[in-house]
């Protein structure tokens, strides 16, 4: 149904961004002890903003630039 609505069956490329922003996460909550502040989490910790903002830039191309 994703695939139809955009025209594109590119989006698995980003699984990457996901899987390492779910992983940094937990190692945040697990390593850091910043469980209880998610919003603090992912507005302070820079590799997680960075990811976040690669995976919307890839996400963007895909559906845009790159069919």
């Amino acid at each position: 149904e994703t695939a139809a609505k955009f025209h594109t069956t590119k989006l698995p490329y980003t699984m990457p961004f996901v899987l390492y922003g779910i992983f940094r996460y937990l190692y945040l909550v697990h390593h850091k002890d910043a469980g209880g502040r998610v919003g603090q989490t992912l507005l302070h910790d820079l590799p997680l903003l960075i990811d976040i903002f690669l995976w919307g830039v890839s996400v963007l191309v895909i559906i845009y630039v790159w069919r």
